[in-house]
């Protein structure tokens, strides 16, 4: 129509259409250009159909012999619970295995590509049936091509093959899930069980370091380095006092075993009857905490001579604490010395 109608308006000499007009007809036919091709389009898409098609590996074989028939089916994805179904009877033909594949199909639709295996029973011609696809409703959807068999007998009268019902094809729903689930999550346990075991192994294996300085020597070094920063010279003599009464304290907490960094005077007081030293030790360590606490507490500023005459005294105290701990260990060693002894000559035969 379009074309006779535009034929007919250039026979026409001397009219022309307005501009308006010969825009309006392009538009109106590409308008039922484009619904022409629609239509073709949905009439395309309402010939797409259900299918299934099959073939078969042999025709002709032998009483149990294997042969497989192979089958590709393709439906929309809106019909559910969708299954292949073969209607033989067990004396002609048993289903001896099957499977079934995904293919990529077009969006909208399932293609699935199945794969069965037969054993024919007896000898003789048979017409194989077609095979149907059903939907979850029990409506037969689509049906494959029949088939002719020729089964021949065997060379072989007396060999007769052992033929048995095989159980239905496996779907995943039959896996145990759980069980499988189990094991795994078991596997993992003991994976990481051993990777944390591994790990504090480890840590337990770290080289431990050098030894303890012992307290004697750690007291001596750090007043080493406290006279060597000057403080008194400085004019920070209560800091002296501060500094040199912490190292007096740390050796008496080592020495002793006993928190004294921490402790208060009458707490260490009340610790000096239990240990081994001497009542003269006690009576100096006494007058000496009692000296370093009127400066940190009641904020008393000694005087440099006053801090000179602590730093003697602590010394002397050390040195003292040091020779009791010195001998105590001398003696100790000897009376080890002489039980080892004793037991040696008692072992010794008469």
């Amino acid at each position: 129509m379009i074309g006779i109608y535009r034929t007919n308006r250039d026979n026409l000499s001397g009219f022309k259409l307005p501009v308006a007009q010969i825009w309006w007809d392009r538009l109106l036919g590409g308008l039922m250009l484009l619904a022409i091709l629609t239509g073709c389009q949905d009439k395309m898409a309402v010939t797409e159909t259900v299918s299934l098609k099959s073939d078969s590996s042999v025709d002709t074989l032998e009483v149990g012999d294997l042969f497989y028939l192979n089958l590709d089916a393709q439906w929309p994805d809106s019909l559910k619970a969708v299954h292949l179904a073969l209607a033989v009877s067990p004396d002609t033909i048993l289903i001896a295995g099957a499977d079934s594949t995904n293919v990529a199909a077009r969006e909208g639709w399932i293609n699935r590509r199945y794969r069965l295996g037969l054993i024919a029973t007896r000898e003789g011609e048979f017409d194989l049936p077609p095979l149907r696809l059903i939907s979850g409703n029990q409506e037969t959807i689509a049906t494959s091509q029949g088939y002719h068999l020729v089964v021949n007998s065997r060379l072989d009268d007396s060999a007769s093959p052992e033929l048995k019902p095989l159980a239905e094809m496996a779907s995943l729903r039959d896996i145990p899930w759980f069980l499988l689930g189990a094991v795994l999550l078991g596997i993992a346990l003991v994976v990481i069980a051993w990777f944390i075991w591994r790990r504090r192994f480890r840590q337990t294996q770290v080289d431990p370091g050098p030894p303890p300085i012992p307290p004697g020597i750690e007291f001596r070094e750090g007043i080493e380095n406290l006279i060597s920063n000057r403080l008194p010279e400085k004019g920070q003599m209560r800091r002296y006092a501060q500094e040199l009464s912490w190292l007096f304290r740390r050796y008496l907490g080592r020495r002793l075993s006993q928190p004294a960094l921490e402790a208060t005077r009458p707490e260490i007081l009340r610790w000096l009857p239990n240990t081994k030293l001497e009542v003269k030790e006690q009576q100096l360590i006494t007058a000496w905490l009692e000296q370093t606490d009127s400066i940190k507490f009641a904020g008393r500023i000694p005087l440099l001579d006053e801090t000179e005459r602590l730093r003697t005294e602590a010394e002397t105290i050390v040195k003292r604490c040091e020779d009791a701990a010195a001998e105590e260990e001398r003696r100790r060693l000897a009376a080890l010395s002489a039980g080892l002894t004793d037991e040696t000559n008692e072992e010794e035969p008469a």
